[in-house]
């Protein structure tokens, strides 16, 4: 039962409901695809919530946010690699400016690249990690900032 309110309730963060609206599972059904995960980020004051398309084979994770014109504030992707090892990203043909939070094995951010710019011409710049990383998360630029999320955070990835 306490699973069950955890998870109404960060439904209720994202999406803006009550838990005695009976319309929360129609929402997130709307909104979260069979694909989609949810990647939480406790900061210090907050606890921060993101719908992500995963990215775990080499296909996506080469293709990543490429040709999006737009991305939603509470969107990104996950990025999952086989091992936590060093990580570097580019933005050839990304077209918005992002944030690139790295993450370990333990689920901790060891890195943010912040305002990431989209590659305009060849050859184009690669932003590496600080820190050996397993995972990444794409969000929009400045939301790493505007949402207090730092090195050390814990995150968690939950299913619905």
């Amino acid at each position: 039962m306490k699973y069950m309110i955890s998870i109404l309730t960060s439904i209720c963060v994202l999406f803006g409901c009550t838990l005695g609206d009976s319309s929360v599972e129609m929402n997130v059904e709307d909104k979260i695809l069979e694909d989609e995960k949810v990647v939480t980020i406790n900061t210090d004051n907050e606890k921060v919530n993101f719908i992500v398309e995963i990215a775990d084979t080499i296909e996506k994770r080469q293709e990543g946010l490429m040709f999006r014109e737009e991305l939603d504030q509470n969107y990104g992707m996950w990025f999952v690699f086989d091992k936590e090892q060093e990580l570097s990203f580019w933005m050839k043909n990304t077209l918005i400016p992002l944030d690139m939070i790295f993450v370990n094995d333990e689920f901790y951010v060891v890195d943010i690249v912040k305002n990431a710019q989209p590659c305009k011409s060849d050859p184009c710049s690669s932003y590496p990690a600080d820190r050996p990383a397993r995972y990444v998360l794409e969000i929009n630029a400045g939301l790493s900032d505007l949402m207090g999320i730092e090195e050390g955070d814990e995150v968690e990835v939950t299913n619905f």
